[in-house]
């Protein structure tokens, strides 16, 4: 009879996903060598020793994991870096105002079915005469004094194909 396989195929492991696994298997290999250290009941206990992960990891992945059970569709999580960012400025323009300047170019886009621009070029196209300063000029001169009080604007890159 072959050995039932286990686990998932080509599933991409991180290191520290692959410093737990090390954990575990010399956890078991030490186990194994010289007899049971902490009995089986002791569950918690025996999953920190083998795990080397801290009790408050432990209790998190836990609850996590009794979360997950109660909701199907659920599933681990992978925690994210909480970065603070600062109001950068470009210019004269905060970030919070270039967000501002995006959601009026967008819902022109979306009213007039074409994209604002300073000036039409011979081409028809404004490629060739948009560029850092002159999108600076139009969104001091005429784009940021022309928006109301609390306005909430939102740049994006359009690509042209």
């Amino acid at each position: 009879m072959s050995p039932k396989k286990v686990g998932k195929q080509e599933q991409i492991i991180h290191s520290q996903g692959r410093e737990i696994i090390s954990n575990v298997a010399a956890f078991m290999k030490k186990e194994a060598e010289q007899g049971i250290t902490i009995p089986l009941k002791n569950v918690r206990q025996r999953t920190l020793a083998a795990t080397r992960v801290s009790q408050s990891t432990y209790r998190r992945v836990v609850q996590e994991s009794e979360d997950i059970e109660n909701i199907p569709s659920c599933s681990f999580t992978s925690p994210r870096k909480k970065r603070l960012r600062k109001s950068q400025k470009i210019g004269n323009i905060t970030l919070t105002q270039i967000k501002d300047i995006k959601q009026i170019v967008y819902d022109f886009y979306i009213v007039e079915k074409r994209r604002p621009t300073l000036k039409w070029s011979k081409s028809g196209e404004y490629h060739d005469d948009m560029n850092h300063h002159n999108f600076m000029t139009w969104a001091e001169n005429q784009l940021i004094p022309n928006l109301l009080p609390n306005s909430v604007l939102v740049l994006d890159v359009l690509m042209c194909l």
